[in-house]
């Protein structure tokens, strides 16, 4: 499968390495930054209200029309979204979310095998809407020490079932969309899946 860089998500299985360009910031300092108003910091994570709303609309608006997506990824101030160009179908396009405003699209490169179809997902069957409900559900599900939330992911997740010789059954992939919560605690890492719904599923910890 294909995996966006853009996050910290663990591949298992069937792994593809997926890396994006990122634009390159400057390091030099203007002098007229000085001068320049200060950008006005979030009211909050970008997964709750109304920074959230905000960068759907923002990206909803550049994406336009394209559905077919190989992941979407929050961070606290930042979200991302990879979607396939209708127009050349084996071509990723990232959009950026930060400051709010977006950057995109940014070419992605693909590489490795693997069918990238296998790994793209319908944008409109996943309740986005419901990821700052998730997120709070996700701390009360997995209780950690100081727990905070430290990003969101969106992306297609594959099961791979051992062949059974004994009954002559090959080895089978099933592949689902997956929401996936990040947590953080004082003393161990977290994550809560949900289903495209925005259902918990599983949680585990590490």
């Amino acid at each position: 499968m294909i995996r966006s860089s853009w996050t910290s998500w663990q591949v298992r299985g069937l792994g593809i390495l997926l890396t994006v360009a990122l634009f390159a910031g400057c390091n030099g300092q203007s002098p007229m930054n000085g001068l320049l108003p200060k950008k006005q910091e979030p009211a909050g994570p970008m997964w709750e209200e109304p920074q959230f709303s905000a960068m759907r609309t923002a990206l909803q608006k550049a994406v336009g029309g394209k559905k077919r997506t190989l992941s979407f990824s929050l961070t606290a101030d930042s979200a991302s979204i990879q979607v396939q160009d209708p127009a050349k179908p084996e071509n990723v396009d990232g959009y950026e979310y930060k400051d709010g405003e977006v950057k995109g699209p940014i070419p992605v490169r693909l590489m490795g095998p693997g069918k990238l179809e296998d790994s793209l997902f319908d944008i409109d069957q996943v309740a986005i809407d419901r990821i700052p409900e998730l997120t709070k559900a996700a701390l009360q599900k997995l209780p950690l020490e100081g727990g905070k939330v430290l990003e969101v992911h969106v992306g297609m997740h594959e099961d791979i079932k051992a062949p059974d010789f004994g009954s002559g059954q090959m080895m089978k992939v099933e592949r689902r969309i997956e929401m996936r919560v990040g947590l953080e605690g004082a003393r161990r890492f977290g994550s809560v899946f949900a289903d495209e719904k925005g259902n918990i599923v599983r949680a585990s910890t590490a």
